[in-house]
């Protein structure tokens, strides 16, 4: 191998971002995974019963983000507000020791 190759500049990404990027990354998936897991309870509401409430409190975080984002828009995208609304009763619910 010559060493004149020129070498194919890489984009240095700071290691904050980077971090954020994996991170959201992971949390997507697991918001992917309670939503292909979710049942429906026989009220229409959804049973986050099988999840613990850190996980919630990361998805509430999440999806709250792409909002913020302006990526979800709460008028057009009324499935996620929905899923964000029914999580938001869910914890509320579990702090004050309702369920």
């Amino acid at each position: 191998m010559s060493e004149n190759k020129e070498e194919i500049p890489k984009e240095v990404i700071s290691t904050r971002q980077s971090l954020h990027s994996e991170i959201e990354e992971i949390l997507i998936k697991k918001l992917f995974t309670v939503v292909e897991k979710i049942d429906m309870l026989p009220s229409g509401d959804l049973d986050f019963k099988p999840f613990d409430d850190r996980l919630l409190i990361q998805l509430e975080a999440l999806i709250e983000k792409k909002f913020d984002q302006k990526i979800f828009d709460r008028r057009k995208d009324r499935q996620i507000t929905s899923f964000l609304s029914q999580l938001k009763k869910e914890r509320t619910m579990r702090d004050f020791g309702l369920l």
